[in-house]
């Protein structure tokens, strides 16, 4: 010990260092004086609790939710309830047993989501099996897509007419809403409305 400019000053080292163990805090227990600590409202802290009680969700939870275009599960993607939406005709719902979808809207809501092996097979005269889940009536089922030879739409073929048409009584003006779900690896499909 000794006296500086009046003031006890305590042996100090020179010693030069690059760690010292004296400098380690347990975070677990650290709380940062008051000072320091974030004010929060009284609305933050109740969202805060809120959030805290959220529950685990299984995967039915979150195609029940799917189904009604709410997620509130918290995700970093946005969630797309109705990727495109169609009134149907009458010759989507009558014997020539296929829905007739526009090149354009193809391109624009389903390839830009598939590998381009599916979509060269989506474009050859045979197509691909796809699995869709009936959002509605929670069942899956298998439709063909292909490319329509006589224009270059797209079509939901084989299957189509008693998975859909049939089990579910669509009429031409029906509103249907689809969407490709990357997750699950199949389309979503619900219907928005019927006309009285």
């Amino acid at each position: 010990m000794g006296e500086f400019g009046g003031v006890q000053v305590q042996n100090v080292s020179t010693e030069l260092k690059l760690f010292d163990e004296s400098w380690i805090i347990n975070i677990n227990n650290y709380k940062p004086p008051h000072y320091l600590r974030p004010r929060q409202s009284r609305a933050d802290q109740l969202l805060a609790r809120q959030i805290r009680r959220f529950s685990m969700y299984s995967r039915e939870d979150v195609e029940d939710e799917m189904c009604w275009g709410v997620l509130t599960k918290l995700k970093l993607h946005y969630l797309h309830p109705c990727d495109f939406k169609k009134v149907l005709t009458a010759s989507d719902c009558n014997n020539l047993c296929r829905l007739m979808v526009s090149k354009e809207v193809v391109e624009e809501h389903i390839f830009k989501y598939w590998h381009e092996d599916m979509v060269q097979v989506a474009r050859s005269p045979k197509g691909l099996w796809v699995r869709f889940w009936d959002c509605d009536t929670k069942t899956e089922h298998r439709v063909r897509f292909k490319r329509w030879k006589s224009n270059l739409s797209y079509v939901f073929g084989q299957n189509w007419k008693p998975d859909f048409v049939k089990r579910r009584k669509l009429r031409g003006g029906d509103v249907i809403g689809m969407f490709w779900d990357s997750r699950y690896f199949r389309f979503g499909f619900r219907v928005l409305a019927k006309p009285s």
